[in-house]
């Protein structure tokens, strides 16, 4: 992962994001991504050396993250439970958005298709 350095210029009335380079005078900006997100973080009034000192730590600590990337641990909830859920929260809404006579059809549909379905046999 790169960390970009940049100078915060005014171009005939306009400020502009420009890229940094030795002979450049603050304040400086650093510019990188992080999960996906575009970032900004203000360096404060420091030379150019400064900027570039803060920019190296950044690229380390996400290198150190990336070698050693801390564990998640998560639950998987049972999936039955969440598709019960699911279909409450839609049976709430239809309840809530359409009529009494929509609302029952579409609770009686989903009761019944909860019962197990028995295969009907070859008869063989």
């Amino acid at each position: 992962m790169r960390v970009g350095i940049y100078n915060h210029t005014t171009v005939k009335g306009r400020r502009q994001y420009r890229r940094a380079n030795k002979d450049s005078e603050g304040p400086f900006y650093l510019r990188y991504v992080k999960h996906g997100v575009r970032k900004w973080h203000s360096c404060g009034p420091i030379n150019y050396t400064g900027a570039l000192a803060q920019a190296r730590r950044i690229e380390a600590m996400w290198f150190d993250e990336s070698e050693n990337p801390q564990p998640k641990v998560t639950v998987a909830p049972e999936e039955e439970s969440l598709l019960a859920d699911a279909i409450q929260k839609y049976l709430h809404n239809i309840a809530v958005l359409k009529s009494l006579k929509t609302a029952n059809g579409y609770s009686a549909r989903w009761s019944s298709s909860r019962q197990p379905v028995s295969r009907p046999s070859c008869g063989m």
